[in-house]
């Protein structure tokens, strides 16, 4: 499958409306937990006792516990991406320490881009935690981790907001696509490093790993009190190469010309996409196998939406989707007590404006953002 640069702005668009109407309502008082982190199918009972119902907020609702799943898509397009930037050309032939200052250069590059969007990010959310005369509760040792991104690299973690993680995250996944990926260009090595992610992953979970207060592994431990290894994982590269090995697949084995595949076709993949994407949220294993299940629902989109009315809007927020997540979280911390409380006093109307609101604060600064790195000199 081949995309285009307003294919993938499209579907950046959708991804960032996702994990942004994600990140504001399963932290409403009467939102549908998520499966993102964890597993429980009892959260989607809930979810389909409100459907059958009526409420309260089923659209709400329904993005609460499903719009996590923006996050995969993002990581589909961004190993997709990097093997569109950086494999136009035959492997250069350097000698051992040319690659290996190229391969520093890459992190060093990529790292530069998101301190572009997390140092102005953390200051503004500073500024506003001293203006609102709350208590900045991250030392020295969270802010470092962060700004290194090696914050998801320990148990015990101050993400000073939320949805910040997947900064190192993200950094996890280009060191191990320039060490690995970018220098051994096989298709089997990619998805042996990637099933064997994934088994770990399965693992961790059907096993129940878990460390010891004295830092011993223990299987099938259901103490609260051990940390549960799966849960960690799901804030590093194990948890997600699957979406992004998939990425960096589809981008080398691009053949398939648009006009190859029927519309009805790729409305059919979509809808099937979907199907099991519900589905998986009733099975362990299939919730596992989930992200790819998001991507069969969602990459046809980019084929069969044509509508200015509808693609531009998200072709546009999709160029500037980067800097709204940097800065969603704070305009997150602004908006969500008062939604909070309209939702409690049973004010819908409020907790739609709030919504309203977030979004408009999150995409204005964030376009200022974006405009303030596009005038940075080069």
């Amino acid at each position: 499958m081949k995309l285009t640069k307003s294919d993938t702005a499209f579907l950046k668009g959708i991804a960032i409306l996702m994990i942004v109407l994600h990140n504001f309502c399963h932290h409403l008082p009467l939102s549908v937990t998520e499966n993102e982190y964890t597993f429980s199918p009892l959260r989607f009972q809930q979810l389909c006792r409100y459907i059958i119902d009526g409420g309260p907020h089923v659209v709400l609702n329904t993005i609460s516990h499903f719009g996590h799943y923006g996050v995969p898509l993002f990581l589909f397009l961004s190993g997709y991406g990097l093997v569109c930037k950086y494999e136009k050309a035959p492997h250069p032939n350097l000698t051992l320490w040319q690659h290996a200052v190229a391969d520093v250069r890459f992190v060093l590059s990529h790292m530069v881009k998101l301190w572009y969007l997390m140092i102005p990010a953390i200051a503004i959310y500073w500024a506003y935690i001293n203006w609102s005369g709350r208590e900045w509760d991250v030392s020295g040792s969270d802010l470092f981790a962060m700004l290194t991104f090696t914050s998801n690299l320990f148990i015990k973690r101050n993400l000073i907001l939320g949805p910040w993680w997947f900064f190192s995250l993200i950094l996890q996944l280009y060191i191990i696509y320039r060490l690995v990926f970018y220098h051994f260009r096989s298709h089997g090595l990619l998805m042996a490093v990637t099933l064997g992610f994934f088994v770990l992953q399965c693992f961790l979970y059907f096993a129940d790993v878990r460390l010891t207060p004295d830092g011993r592994l223990a299987i099938f431990d259901t103490d609260p009190y051990h940390t549960d290894l799966f849960n960690y994982s799901r804030y590093n590269a194990l948890a997600w190469l699957l979406p992004f090995s998939a990425g960096v697949l589809t981008a080398r084995s691009r053949r398939v010309e648009r006009c190859h595949i029927s519309r009805v076709a790729l409305l059919t993949g979509s809808f099937a996409g979907t199907i099991l994407l519900v589905l998986s949220a009733m099975n362990a294993f299939q919730w596992l196998l989930s992200p790819l299940y998001l991507l069969l629902a969602t990459l046809p989109l980019a084929f069969v939406v044509q509508s200015p009315l509808w693609r531009k809007p998200l072709e546009w927020a999709g160029g500037i989707s980067a800097s709204i997540f940097a800065l969603h979280p704070i305009a997150r911390a602004i908006t969500i007590p008062a939604a909070k409380a309209a939702e409690r006093a049973g004010e819908w109307w409020a907790t739609y404006a709030h919504i309203a609101l977030y979004l408009a604060i999150s995409i204005i600064a964030a376009f200022l953002l974006q405009y303030v790195i596009n005038r940075r000199p080069h």
